[in-house]
């Protein structure tokens, strides 16, 4: 299930756009920050797989910020590189940051129609990767894997090794730096042999540095230059 997540400080605005998501895609979980303290705090969190983000925020609040700012701090992130953020604004002044500065995915102008909404999120869905992963082994015969069934991929003895909960595919197709284009946001690169899928992620110790997975008795290393980015 995708992870929406929205920063809009006026609820009944939230609330609308909410709506307008839900009604369009069935399948995703939507979140809802009002302020900039409490989306830095999600952030640190939870993972998300498309951001819509007010521009010009309250400043009620003691910390200091716009949606821009938020934008850079989720761009800074190794994580969410090329993650999709949309931009909702009245202030047409920020249009060419957000796009140079950030490579923001679009721009919802208040007021906007349903319709607008609707054009983005398809335009969306036309540019996801393929839901399954084809792979080759080593008898050149095809197979391929549900990206939602990959539990974790490891680089081992000059193979690549495709966990899912029920088997293991190995494989010599990928490099794990061609991985890098093929696999969906929510694949984490834990490790210099490790790619995770986030979404059987139970545990992460941290004093061990390792992670946990659902319904998997491995535990994952987690490589010293990859703790920032789970």
């Amino acid at each position: 299930m995708k992870q929406y997540f929205i920063l809009e400080d006026h609820p009944e605005q939230a609330k609308a756009l909410s709506k307008i998501i839900a009604s369009h895609k069935k399948d995703v979980n939507i979140t809802v920050a009002y302020t900039i303290s409490e989306a830095m705090r999600l952030l640190r969190t939870h993972t998300y797989d498309v951001f819509f983000l007010d521009i010009q925020l309250s400043t009620l609040e003691n910390v200091s910020g716009n949606g821009i700012s938020f934008g850079k701090l989720i761009r800074s992130q190794d994580l969410y590189r090329t993650t999709p953020i949309i931009f909702v604004t009245s202030y047409t002044k920020y249009i060419n940051e957000a796009i140079n500065g950030i490579h923001c995915y679009g721009f919802l102008t208040k007021p906007y129609l349903p319709e607008d909404v609707y054009q983005l999120l398809a335009s969306l869905m036309s540019k996801e990767l393929p839901a399954r992963l084809k792979l080759k082994n080593s008898d050149c015969i095809y197979r391929e894997i549900p990206f939602s069934d990959l539990v974790f991929i490891q680089s081992y003895l000059h193979y690549l090794h495709y966990h899912t909960i029920q088997d293991v595919h190995r494989s010599r197709q990928y490099t794990m730096k061609q991985l890098e284009k093929v696999l969906p946001d929510y694949f984490v690169r834990c490790h210099k042999s490790y790619y995770v899928n986030r979404h059987f992620i139970s545990t992460y110790d941290s004093v061990n540095g390792c992670i946990g997975l659902t319904k998997m008795e491995e535990t994952i290393p987690v490589g010293r230059n990859y703790r920032d980015i789970i």
